[in-house]
């Protein structure tokens, strides 16, 4: 990018200001949360100079550089206890700001290729991708719950069954969320993980 007309904010403000959109793409080479881009501006005198060009002809410029970062704030969970009980519900938040894509729509996270993965010590839940939705629209904060369903065969909340060793996933009744997901636990010391 190249943009070569600056326009000074208001009258004697000496703030100039021009706006440029970072591709999607640069060269067919997709553009990556956390790249960094250089922002670079060439004043042809230095501030206190009384001329731009001095007499002998030699241009006298500085080169002022910025260098900034496409977002890479990544996320962070949050869940609303410490210590569950093997039936609660487990609140999940994770705060992303960098998908907040569309700052007038609710946004859901969580895919195939980026999923939200929720595993006790003893298994996993096996929906390919557990999605959470926005709280609200531009927030950037990605909110949804799973039930734990006790112990296998207890039938508390409808639960599952905890997996043998030959079948990771059981039977834990996981769907595609943000509201609908059910674990099994496997006994008193058991312990839930997010990952995203």
């Amino acid at each position: 990018m190249n943009p070569t007309n600056l326009e000074e904010t208001g009258d004697s403000t000496g703030v100039f200001q021009t706006t440029v959109d970072i591709p999607l793409t640069i060269n067919s080479a997709a553009l990556e949360f956390g790249e960094v881009i250089t922002l670079t501006y060439r004043d042809a005198g230095r501030a206190g100079e009384s001329s731009v060009a001095p007499a002998t002809g030699d241009t006298v410029s500085t080169d002022v550089e910025l260098s900034i970062a496409i977002s890479n704030f990544g996320a962070s969970i949050t869940l609303d206890k410490t210590v569950y009980d093997w039936t609660d519900t487990v609140n999940i938040e994770v705060v992303a700001p960098d998908h907040n894509k569309n700052e007038n729509q609710r946004e859901n996270i969580g895919t195939s290729s980026l999923p939200i993965k929720i595993s006790t010590r003893h298994s996993q839940m096996c929906s390919t991708s557990y999605a959470l939705t926005e709280s609200g629209e531009n927030t950037g904060v990605f909110e949804g719950y799973i039930v734990l369903t006790g112990l296998s065969g207890q039938k508390v909340n409808v639960g599952g069954t905890i997996p043998t060793p030959g079948d990771p996933c059981g039977t834990d009744g996981a769907t595609g969320g943000p509201e609908n997901g059910k674990h099994p636990t496997s006994g008193q010391d058991d312990g839930i993980t997010v990952t995203y």
